[in-house]
C-alpha cells in the first residue's frame, strides 16, 4: 500500500501541470514584468498625459485655466465673495442651533471664518509677491535689454564714425596721390606735329629726329638754351610708330611725343622756346585724370558753350595753396582772350572713392 502511494506520488510528479503541487507554486510565485525601454517610457508618459487630459472635467479645465490667469485683484474679488457668503451662511447655521449652544457654534463659526479668510489673504499675497516679482523681473530683463541696444547702437556710431574717418582718411591719401601725378605733368609738354620725314619704329631714331627737327625751327638765340634743358629733358614717344598725314598739302610723318622736363622753369622756358619755333605744345593730364578733365569740360558745355565755337583750354592752377583744375575757353573766330568758366579740386585716384566725394564736379569758384 505504500508502494502504491509512492508510485502514485511519483506519477503525479511525472505528469507535471496536473499535480496539487505544481498548481500551488505557479499561484504562489509572481510574475517579473519586464521593465520598458526608454522609447516605451516615453510613449507610457505621452499616454498617460493625453489620458490625463482627456479625463479632465469642464469645470476642472475651466478651473485649471483661471487659476493661471489669476491675479491679486481678481484673487481679491473672489475671496471677498467667498468671505461674504461664509458669513450669512454661519449666521444662517448659528440662528438655527438652539439657544444653548449658539454661543460656542458662534465662536467655532468665527474661528472657521478667520482661519479661511488668513488662508485666502495669505494666498492673495502670494499671488501680489508673485506678480511683483514677475513685473521686477520683467523690469529688469527690459533694462538688459534698452542698455544692450544702447551698447549697440554706441557700437554702430563707434563702428560708422570709425568708418568714414578711415573713408575720409583713404580719400585725402588718394588726393595727394593724385595731386603728385598732376605736379609732375605740370613739367611735360605734349607736341603733335613734329614732321620726322619717314616712317619708322625705332624709338631711338624718333627721338633724335624729334628733337633736332625741333632744334632747326628755334631761333639763333635760344638754341644754346634749347640744348642746355634738352639735355636735363626725358623725351617719350607715345606711339608705336610715325603716322602719315596731311598738313597744307604737305605730306608729314608724326608721332605725338612728351617732353618731361626737370622743374617748372625749364618747362615754362621750353614752352616759350618751341611757341617761337612754331610749335604749340599742349598739357598732357595722367591716365587716371582724363575721365574727370571729360566730366569738366561736359559740366561747362552744359552751361551753353559749345565746343564746336570755342577752344577749350584745360590746365591745373595753384588757387589758395591748393592745386585745382582750370577750364578757361575762347571763341574761335576773332581775337577774343580765354575767359575762366570754373575751378575744380583734384579728385582721388583711386576711381572707387570717387562717390564719397560730395560735388566732385561741382566749381568751387565760378568763372
Amino acid at each position: 500500500m505504500e508502494a502504491d502511494s509512492v508510485s502514485q506520488a511519483g506519477g503525479a510528479m511525472e505528469d507535471g501541470g496536473d499535480s496539487v503541487f505544481s498548481q500551488e507554486v505557479m499561484e504562489t510565485t509572481p510574475v517579473r514584468p519586464i521593465p520598458p525601454g526608454p522609447r516605451e517610457s516615453v510613449m507610457m508618459d505621452r499616454e498617460r498625459a493625453k489620458r490625463t487630459v482627456d479625463e479632465r472635467s469642464p469645470d476642472q479645465e475651466l478651473l485649471r485655466n483661471t487659476r493661471l490667469r489669476l491675479n491679486e485683484f481678481d484673487a481679491g474679488y473672489i475671496f471677498e465673495e467667498v468671505e461674504s457668503r461664509l458669513v450669512r451662511t454661519l449666521e444662517e447655521v448659528v440662528a438655527s442651533v438652539p439657544d444653548p449652544l449658539k454661543d460656542a457654534m458662534k465662536n467655532s463659526m468665527e474661528a472657521l471664518r478667520v482661519a479661511i479668510s488668513g488662508v485666502m489673504n495669505g494666498l492673495a499675497e502670494g499671488i501680489k509677491c508673485e506678480r511683483m516679482a514677475k513685473e521686477a523681473m520683467e523690469m529688469r530683463l527690459e533694462n538688459k535689454i534698452e542698455r544692450m541696444e544702447e551698447k549697440v547702437k554706441e557700437l554702430s556710431n563707434a563702428t560708422d564714425s570709425l568708418t568714414k574717418t578711415r573713408i575720409k582718411a583713404r580719400t585725402k591719401d588718394s588726393i595727394r596721390d593724385m595731386e603728385v601725378k598732376v605736379r609732375e605733368a605740370q613739367c611735360a609738354l605734349k607736341v603733335l606735329d613734329v614732321d620726322i620725314e619717314r616712317v619708322t619704329e625705332d624709338r631711338r631714331e624718333i627721338v633724335r629726329r624729334t628733337i633736332t627737327k625741333v632744334r632747326s625751327f628755334c631761333a639763333e638765340d635760344d638754341k644754346r638754351a634749347y640744348d642746355t634743358i634738352i639735355r636735363r629733358t626725358r623725351v617719350v614717344i607715345l606711339g608705336k610708330t610715325t603716322s602719315r598725314r596731311m598738313r597744307d598739302d604737305d605730306v608729314e610723318f608724326s608721332v605725338p611725343t612728351l617732353f618731361q622736363c626737370r622743374d617748372r622753369r625749364d618747362t615754362e622756358d621750353l614752352e616759350q622756346i618751341m611757341r617761337t619755333a612754331g610749335y604749340f605744345p599742349s598739357f598732357h593730364w595722367p591716365r587716371e585724370m582724363m575721365e574727370f578733365v571729360g566730366g569738366v569740360r561736359e559740366v561747362v558745355k552744359r552751361q551753353g558753350v559749345d565746343d564746336r565755337a570755342n577752344y577749350f583750354r584745360v590746365r591745373p592752377e595753384v588757387r589758395e595753396g591748393n592745386l585745382m583744375v582750370k577750364v578757361e575757353v575762347k571763341p574761335k573766330e576773332g581775337q577774343g582772350r580765354f575767359s575762366l568758366k570754373g575751378l575744380w579740386s583734384i579728385p582721388p585716384m583711386n576711381r572707387v572713392l570717387w562717390d564719397d566725394v560730395p560735388d566732385l564736379y561741382t566749381s568751387k569758384i565760378g568763372g
